[in-house]
């Protein structure tokens, strides 16, 4: 594998990051999220995965969130990591939609009861997504929830 600069070419229709000339000019993550998915979530996703794991966790819960729009179903196994180390409620909520297979049920599960109400309603999206019979009394679990 080369080591350097990673040279990416758009087709030369689409707007760039930096196009001023675009009628809806991208903002700055708009155009980061863009470059990203240019140059590829093959080459990239895990190497920022990687980054994102040795980061503080308001850092890291920005670039998870490229990695989420990317798709980046490489870095899934760094971000399993991620969740068995952070702390974190907005990076914890940020990786949760990446988790992608019923091998991750038992640590979505175990965000059901999480305290802090946003980790919660991502830990019930992706339970209504991968869940199995059964998991539906966690769901009812959260019908409860007052918040």
């Amino acid at each position: 594998m080369r080591s350097g600069i990673i040279r990416a070419s758009a087709p030369s229709t689409a707007p760039t990051p930096f196009d001023r000339s675009s009628r809806s000019a991208p903002t700055w993550a708009t155009g980061v999220a863009s470059f990203l998915e240019a140059v590829g979530a093959d080459v990239v996703a895990v190497p920022l995965a990687r980054a994102a794991l040795k980061m503080e966790p308001r850092e890291a819960t920005r670039l998870v969130k490229y990695l989420a729009a990317m798709d980046a179903s490489a870095a899934v196994p760094i971000i399993r990591e991620i969740l068995e180390v952070t702390k974190h409620d907005a990076l914890i909520a940020s990786c949760l939609p990446m988790l992608r297979g019923f091998e991750d049920l038992a640590t979505i599960r175990n965000f059901v009861r999480h305290p802090v109400w946003y980790v919660r309603v991502q830990a019930a999206t992706m339970l209504g997504k991968l869940g199995v019979p059964g998991d539906e009394d966690y769901l009812l679990l959260l019908l409860n929830d007052r918040e």
